[in-house]
């Protein structure tokens, strides 16, 4: 019986200790404990509020607006660690919600919308944020911007958000390494929904994107990509080697994709379990030096069509492991080495296919697009 009093004693004095205090802060106050807005709050002028070291920032559903003002930041999350930031909304500001320096921070539930820059930011030595089923919706430029640190793994989470209509990017990773992005649902961004640009080893994982592409740029390396769904738009490779895809689905919708995967300078990636469904030109395109691409055990609907120039290679496998090459729908080649199968553009004035011969000219255009 003393044991059980003491064991209720000890949770009541944690309970009470860690219990919110509603109020109303005023814009440039720093939060510390656990502290609940009871009101909107109005910043025309300056910062929103700061979340202190350890403290937690439950908004109740309350919104935090700014005056759009340049340098001026919603909810400021700096040089702290164990922060938490839930239920709120951060609007007008230059960003809505910013960490920086800040160490094993939350985000949650929350809202970053109609800001001149980001929804939210990373940025500097911050490492081990929690970003989780938040709305980051209609912001000037990037939804979700994620750069460094430059000397330690960022181990950001990027979990469950629904990212939607950004002016830029959806999701943008900037030198920033091993982080994981799953589980979001990304669609109408101004360029891109998932962009990685000189950054290495993140798992981008069960993500749903909608006339978004996921491109991979700039040296990014020995990055994870798997059960992805795009839809409407590609995946996109361009100067980066050593990245590893598995279970990506890409479909057509409103005459988009024209080129499902598409690579540029890049070289020694694989695509594992894969599909391409009825892109409007090309399932792969392979340009500029773009070697050793591997498809395995890959998917073409209705059948594969490729550009492959004269400078790149790749080897591709139908569902069944055996070989495929462009025009095919299975089995025979050696899955595209050089040049693709046909001309797909009859009236565009290029050599498509890399065959020598140019719209009309090619017998692949046939009866096509007003030729004999």
């Amino acid at each position: 019986m003393t044991r059980l009093a003491g064991a209720y004693i000890s949770i009541l004095v944690l309970t009470l200790g860690t219990c919110a205090v509603a109020h109303s802060q005023s814009c440039g106050e720093t939060v510390t404990g656990t502290v609940t807005l009871t009101a909107d709050l109005a910043c025309p002028t300056g910062h929103g509020l700061f979340v202190g070291d350890g403290a937690t920032l439950n908004c109740s559903g309350h919104a935090i607006t700014g005056g759009d003002e340049q340098g001026q930041y919603g909810i400021y999350v700096r040089d702290v660690s164990g922060a938490t930031v839930q239920n709120c909304t951060a609007e007008h500001f230059e960003v809505g919600i910013r960490l920086r320096g800040a160490t094993n921070c939350t985000v949650q539930d929350s809202v970053a919308q109609h800001n001149t820059r980001y929804g939210i930011e990373i940025i500097q030595s911050s490492t081990g944020a929690l970003i989780l089923g938040n709305t980051i919706y209609n912001n000037s430029d990037e939804g979700m911007h994620v750069s460094g640190p430059t000397d330690a793994d960022a181990l950001h989470q990027i979990l469950g958000n629904t990212v939607d209509n950004n002016a830029l990017e959806g999701i943008y990773l900037l030198d920033s390494d091993a982080n994981t992005v799953a589980g979001n649902i990304i669609h109408n961004q101004g360029t891109a929904g998932i962009y990685v640009k000189g950054s290495d080893r993140n798992t981008i994982d069960g993500n749903t994107l909608t006339n978004d592409p996921i491109q991979l740029m700039s040296g990014s390396k020995f990055n994870v990509l798997s059960n992805n769904t795009i839809i409407g738009q590609r995946l996109k490779f361009d100067g980066v080697s050593n990245n590893e895809v598995y279970n990506i689905s890409i479909r057509e919708q409103g005459g988009r994709p024209s080129n499902a995967y598409d690579f540029n300078n890049s070289s020694d990636n694989t695509i594992v379990d894969s599909e391409a469904i009825d892109p409007v030109d090309y399932h792969i395109r392979a340009a500029n030096r773009s070697k050793n691409i591997v498809f395995t055990r890959f998917l073409a609907a209705p059948t594969l069509q490729c550009f492959v120039d004269k400078r790149s290679r790749m080897t591709v496998t139908d569902p069944n492991g055996d070989p495929l090459e462009c025009g095919d729908s299975g089995g025979g080649g050696d899955g595209g080495g050089g040049g693709s199968s046909r001309e797909k553009k009859c009236n565009d004035g290029k050599d498509n296919d890399g065959d020598g011969a140019t719209d009309c000219d090619d017998p692949d255009c046939s009866g096509k697009a007003g030729c004999p």
